[in-house]
C-alpha cells in the first residue's frame, strides 16, 4: 500500500536521487505481470532472486544469499495440492551498502507469494519494488551509516525466512529496520 501511495503522492519526473514511484511501479509490474506467483522453492522464486541480484548489484549493492530448509505445516488447510507437512527450501538475499559508521539501518520486505495461483501484487511485490527503488537512491547518496537491505524467502509459510535471518545474523550493529 505504501508504494501506491508513493505513486499517487509524487510526480512522475524526479530529480536524480530523489525517490520515484514510477520505477518503484515498474518493479511491481515486472514481479506480477512477468515472474507471476513466488512461492518458496519455486521457478517463480528463483526468477525472483535473479532480478533481485541484477537491480542490486547494478546499483554497487554487494548481495548475497542466506539459504534456509525447514520443516513447516502447511498453513493453508484448503490447499490440497500441498501436503499438510512440507519442506521448505528458501533463501534470503542480502545486500550491503556501507556507510561512514559500521552502525547499520535494514531495509526489509518478502518476496514469496501466498499461492501457485497469485501473482502478489500487494502482498508483497508493492514492498519489493517500494525496496529496490530505495536502494538505488541509497546508492547515490553519502552515508552516514550502513545499509542493509534484506529480501526475506518463505515469509507465507510462517515467517520463516525473517526468523531464519534474527536467529542466523549478528545483529549488534543494527540501529533500526523498516520491513516494507
Amino acid at each position: 500500500l505504501l508504494c501506491f501511495y508513493l505513486i499517487l503522492a509524487f510526480p512522475t519526473q524526479v530529480m536524480a536521487g530523489s525517490f520515484s514511484a514510477e520505477n518503484a511501479y515498474e518493479h511491481i509490474k515486472y514481479l506480477v505481470q512477468t515472474v507471476g506467483p513466488r512461492v518458496a522453492g519455486s521457478d517463480g522464486e528463483e526468477k525472483t532472486i535473479q532480478y533481485l541480484y541484477y537491480i542490486l548489484q547494478k546499483h554497487g549493492w554487494k548481495v548475497k544469499e542466506q539459504p534456509f530448509t525447514k520443516i513447516v505445516l502447511n498453513p493453508n488447510p484448503f490447499d490440497f495440492e500441498d501436503y499438510r507437512i512440507k519442506i521448505i527450501n528458501s533463501k534470503n538475499i542480502i545486500a550491503e551498502l556501507p556507510g561512514e559508521k559500521t552502525d547499520s539501518i535494514i531495509i526489509g520486505a518478502h518476496y514469496d507469494t501466498a499461492g501457485h495461483d497469485v501473482p502478489g501484487a500487494v502482498d508483497n511485490a508493492s514492498g519489493v519494488g517500494t525496496v529496490l527503488e530505495l536502494a538505488r537512491v541509497l546508492a547515490q547518496e553519502t552515508r552516514k551509516f550502513s545499509y542493509q537491505i534484506v529480501f526475506f524467502g518463505a515469509e507465507e509459510y510462517g515467517l520463516v525466512g525473517s526468523q531464519y535471518y534474527a536467529s542466523h545474523t549478528d545483529l549488534s550493529a543494527v540501529n533500526w529496520m523498516l520491513n516494507i
